[in-house]
């Protein structure tokens, strides 16, 4: 796959930043051991990640995104591993999309779709987090403080799983939307 590591700063003035990455036995795309910079200008960030036996997308701590008018895209999937993977214990991100939505898709079939750890804080016009997974959760949140800030729109959490839960938020959430609402949609295909 890719992978970023140690210091990097990316800037895009009047452009998008996109990076893809894919595996078969490791991480399709990763971002970690060090402080990332993404900023795009009048243009959107885009990461996706495809692994069938890794995680698909890891963006680890200390990482700050920035797109003005534009979009900020994170893409994960995996057969065997945690399709999208956010923050780490005792680490920060700071994601803003100003003018732009914020929108974290992930998919696995044997573990988590989305695994957020860490303190993580997440501004844009909207944001959206979406997790399909077939064993374990969609979305899981856990471990840390994560501040979810909608500026003018709305908040969509949709987490589904056939044999796992839903949608799993446990620490410090807080999320507020202005001028639009907080939507939560967990789906689970098993009794509990």
């Amino acid at each position: 796959g890719l992978q970023l590591n140690g210091t990097n700063t990316l800037n895009a003035t009047n452009g998008s930043i996109s990076l893809t990455g894919n595996s078969t036995n490791g991480t399709g795309l990763q971002l970690s051991n060090g402080t990332n910079t993404l900023n795009a200008t009048n243009g959107s960030i885009s990461l996706t990640g495809n692994s069938t036996n890794g995680t698909g997308l890891f963006l680890g701590g200390n990482k700050t995104l920035s797109a003005s008018n534009g979009s900020i895209n994170l893409t994960g999937s995996s057969t065997s591993g945690v399709g999208l993977y956010l923050g780490e214990r005792n680490s920060t991100n700071a994601f803003t999309a100003t003018n732009g939505s914020i929108n974290l898709n992930g998919v696995s079939v044997a573990k988590s779709a989305i695994e957020i750890r860490g303190n993580n804080t997440l501004t844009a016009d909207n944001i959206n987090l979406t997790g399909n997974s077939t064993k374990s959760f969609g979305i899981d949140a856990q471990d840390g403080a994560n501040t979810l800030n909608a500026t003018n729109g709305s908040i969509n959490l949709t987490g589904n799983s056939t044999n796992g839960t839903g949608i799993d938020l446990q620490g410090t959430n807080t999320l507020t939307a202005t001028g639009g609402a907080i939507s939560f949609n967990g789906t689970s295909g098993r009794n509990r």
